[in-house]
């Protein structure tokens, strides 16, 4: 069976592996009961197991302590880590069902952590090796540093989200979609994750993506209760302008709008915009109007804008 030992220090920031990269499915798998500093062991993984298919990846432990920031005071603390994390790998499983099937996915073949070597020894299962090898479209990418700098598990989980559908600039979700998405407990209601998760989100993660901001989207019954949340930010923009008012007979005024959950149109109270929104609006008009106006024949943004 080949064996490849993997050099840590590749994948300090600088390095060429110091981007976390996956298929998306791997968003899907539940981590629920894992820590920060699991996680940060798990992703530092899972970097440094791209493109080497199903061959035994062997690291040194050391090296990767000090790629996850770990104190270096608590050599007791970051082998339970290791353990844990070993522990929880076999409940790891890619879950797929349709109306005639249900498949259960076991992620790894392979996962083995020695102390006194100080190595840990990995390998992928054959059906899972297309999540880390095969990655020409449908991956989420991020900087790993960024991602170990993130405290709370459900920013972690939320900062992968969003870096999977970065284009978008917008993501909506019922409370039982987030709560599914970013693992938290069946219980939580609104005030839990508003006090719980919300809080930590605007804590954490403006500073790692740009125009963060979260609202409430409340039904128009009586009390107006909480039905799910809208994020936003400033979504990144690759390739030149296509205009797709003109493709496939799509309505370019609804735009991103398209993918908007049918209980938002039923139950959403639309929040009215600040006069900072207002302003910033007004200036991503302008600038596209500007560019628009060097494209012939292209369609005005005062049509899907208003």
């Amino acid at each position: 069976m080949d064996e490849k030992f993997i050099n840590t220090s590749e994948l300090k920031v600088g390095g060429s592996l110091d981007v976390v990269k996956y298929h998306n499915d791997l968003n899907t798998v539940v981590m629920r009961k894992w820590t920060a500093e699991e996680m940060n062991f798990f992703f530092s993984i899972i970097a440094k197991m791209k493109n080497k298919g199903t061959d035994e990846v062997v690291f040194n432990t050391d090296e990767l302590k000090e790629l996850v920031k770990y104190d270096p005071k608590k050599p007791e603390r970051w082998a339970k880590t290791m353990k844990n994390v070993a522990d929880k790998i076999t409940d790891l499983k890619y879950k797929e069902s349709t109306k005639s099937s249900y498949v259960v996915m076991p992620l790894f073949q392979y996962f083995k952590v020695d102390l006194d070597e100080r190595k840990v020894t990995v390998q992928v299962t054959s059906r899972f090796e297309y999540i880390l090898n095969r990655l020409n479209i449908n991956f989420t990418y991020y900087k790993l540093e960024d991602f170990i700098e993130i405290r709370s598990v459900y920013a972690k989980n939320m900062y992968r989200k969003i870096k999977q559908f970065k284009k978008q600039g917008k993501l909506i979700f019922s409370i039982e979609e987030l709560k599914k998405s970013l693992d938290m407990p069946d219980y939580y209601k609104s005030s839990h994750i508003d006090r719980l998760v919300i809080k930590q989100l605007q804590k954490e993660l403006p500073d790692l993506i740009p125009g963060f901001s979260v609202k409430k989207l409340k039904s128009r019954k009586r009390g107006t209760p909480v039905v799910g949340y809208e994020f936003t930010w400033q979504a990144e923009q690759t390739g030149k302008f296509e205009d797709f008012s003109k493709k496939n007979g799509t309505n370019l005024k609804k735009g991103i709008y398209e993918k908007t959950p049918e209980w938002v149109g039923k139950e959403y109270v639309a929040p009215e915009r600040t006069e900072e929104e207002e302003r910033e609006l007004e200036k991503q008009k302008e600038e596209i109007r500007r560019k628009l106006a060097e494209l012939r024949g292209q369609t005005t943004i005062d049509e899907f804008t208003e």
